[in-house]
């Protein structure tokens, strides 16, 4: 009874053992199918990861640019908001009357801007 036991035991070891090798092998040759596939498109892939990266760098550095360009027209405007505070200040501490004074800062800051525009132009 005994000798029954083990080698029915010993035949379903081997049945399982076939069924895992039999699993190996259909791995194998689908390991083997993605290999040739990778391998057949690895210069497409590389050509368009190197595009990627490259409309990765644009992007940077087109974000670099943006921010030195608001970081620029903000410190314009700083500026401007420092002068136009400073004007303010000067009328509201004067005596002389308020509209010449501002019809004279009015000349003054057209004629510098007229100055700067075409500082820029060339």
């Amino acid at each position: 009874m005994l000798v029954l036991f083990f080698t029915i035991i010993f035949i379903a070891e081997l049945i399982i053992t076939s069924w895992v090798i039999s699993q190996l092998i259909k791995a194998d040759k689908a390991i083997c199918e993605a290999n040739i596939k990778v391998t057949k498109y690895r210069p497409y892939i590389k050509n368009k990861l190197q595009i990627i990266k490259t409309a990765n760098n644009i992007i940077y550095s087109s974000i670099d640019y943006f921010n030195l360009y608001v970081e620029d027209k903000k410190s314009k405007i700083q500026s401007i908001i420092n002068k136009d505070l400073l004007t303010t200040l000067i009328v509201t501490f004067s005596k002389v009357p308020y509209k010449k004074i501002w019809t004279i800062i009015n000349i003054i800051t057209s004629i510098n801007k007229l100055f700067s525009n075409k500082k820029r132009g060339r």
